[in-house]
């Protein structure tokens, strides 16, 4: 295994983690709640429990399972991009989903077509995004909100797309969809979308995220495994009993993923924690205790040399200074942490609102800690001798053809923050950085609509849409 030592936790304490993790599925097991899933599991080694509900793992055929998995995993947008996910790499940044929208007087309603559509155009032309990721559409049949969503994403961004999955049919049509944007190419020489599911906590994996898993398999579609303890309540109220169902849970997606496909690309992700907060039982995205499981979750996919997944968050409830600094927060530790695929542009309220002045203000910051995590730079150019000793005494290097020549890349610039002088702050309305932020999405919304798909291909989509909303009936 690849091991790189994190910042959060030593490697004696990463072993620790892994033990327990491997305790829990040899002793207590996993609930698999589908019999050709469970079948598999039990005949690569699996042992079952003697109701027939739960299946132990034992460590060797976990540990296989693990092996099997690719040490990176590759994706792809519609721009030209490419995004390479492995321990120790960089962080790319993806939109959040769902459930309700909040326009800018701050009103609560649900997410309609027309909403998500805007909201792909505004993420698109975000330059820290690289990609979204699906969400809960109202005005569509329940079963279609995948379908329907992915089809939106096609036409208004060209950046990655992950949809999030409501049944093994859906995520069949999504391939179906995709396949007529790859135009006979294969899967891997343009992976623009992926998927995703989560497990039930604790350790039960449901019949829908276990079809999804079997129906989608074949073609080596990149799946992020996901578990989402919440300390206090699915999971144990201390972080590290947390991390050690969290790391179970985990694993045990990725025997399943191994059985049912071997050697598909996987990104382990314990980053969706939450925290139960004991004094009004809310789930908690923006608390620094989110972090450090989100941080500790991908030093764990390190010790396994594997990609890691998370999430930032805010538990404010509008766009506001709480939601800046929590945000702020989670975007910081965990970039400079160790997640590779990082999701939660434009949400809040513990990621269950949209809110298209929340995507411009989480694009400054990711911009800002981009800028952090890049550092200085320290090179014979960036020393500025030469500069230095030309200007000598009392000079100024504004003038300098240096500071022409790096201003660019040295400096990171904003377009929702104030870095203005007072008097033309107070000339120009006293705006906040809310009002500039919202300005810049009316601008966005204000050009004219740039559909990513053709009209003939989008007839093909929207065929394909309706045939499976017929389906459902």
């Amino acid at each position: 295994m690849v091991y790189q030592r994190g910042k959060l936790l030593s490697q004696e304490e990463l072993h620790t983690l892994h033990e327990a993790g491997l305790e829990i599925l040899e002793t207590l097991g996993v609930k698999i709640s589908h019999p050709e899933v469970y079948k598999r599991v039990v005949q690569a080694g699996g042992k079952p429990v003697q109701d027939g509900s739960a299946v132990l793992l034992p460590r060797d055929l976990v540990m296989r399972c693990v092996k099997q998995c690719p040490g990176s995993v590759t994706l792809a947008d519609r721009r030209g991009g490419r995004a390479v996910l492995e321990p120790g790499g960089r962080p790319y940044y993806f939109t959040g989903n769902a459930l309700t929208w909040t326009d800018s007087e701050n009103k609560i309603r649900p997410i309609t077509r027309k909403d998500y559509a805007d909201y792909a155009r505004v993420v698109d032309s975000l330059d820290q995004v690289f990609g979204m990721v699906g969400t809960n559409i109202a005005d569509v049949p329940t079963k279609s909100r995948d379908v329907s969503g992915f089809k939106i994403m096609l036409e208004n961004t060209r950046g990655h797309l992950r949809p999030c999955l409501f049944s093994a049919g859906g995520a069949k049509t999504i391939i179906e969809m995709a396949d007529v944007i790859l135009d006979g190419r294969p899967y891997e020489e343009l992976p623009f979308f992926s998927f995703g599911y989560s497990i039930v906590s604790p350790l039960h994996w449901s019949f829908e995220a276990c079809d999804i898993f079997l129906q989608t398999a074949g073609r080596k579609i990149p799946l992020t495994v996901n578990s989402e303890p919440l300390a206090g309540g699915t999971s144990p109220v201390t972080l590290a009993g947390s991390l050690a169902i969290g790391n179970a849970e985990v694993l045990s997606g990725l025997v399943i993923n191994q059985v049912v496909e071997p050697g598909r690309p996987l990104i382990y992700n314990m980053g969706f924690a939450h925290l139960l907060d004991m004094f009004t039982a809310v789930a908690l995205t923006g608390s620094p205790e989110n972090s450090l499981m989100a941080g500790a979750g991908a030093e764990l996919a390190a010790f396994y040399g594997l990609p890691s997944a998370s999430w930032f968050g805010t538990d404010s409830l509008t766009v506001d200074g709480q939601a800046c600094l929590e945000k702020m927060l989670t975007i910081l530790t965990q970039a400079c942490g160790g997640p590779n695929f990082l999701w939660g542009v434009g949400n809040t309220e513990a990621t269950k609102q949209y809110s298209l002045e929340m995507c411009v203000l989480d694009n400054e910051m990711l911009g800002a800690v981009e800028r952090f995590r890049r550092g200085i730079e320290v090179s014979q150019n960036t020393l500025a001798m030469d500069a230095i000793l030309e200007v000598g005494f009392g000079g100024d290097f504004l003038s300098h053809e240096h500071t022409l020549d790096n201003y660019r890349e040295e400096n990171r610039y904003v377009t929702a923050l104030n870095r203005t002088v007072r008097d033309k702050w107070e000339a120009a309305g006293r705006p906040t950085s809310e009002d500039r932020a919202r300005a810049i999405v009316a601008d966005v919304l204000a050009k004219p609509r740039t559909p990513f798909v053709g009209a003939a291909v989008l007839d093909r989509l929207d065929a394909i849409e309706k045939r499976w909303i017929a389906s459902l009936a």
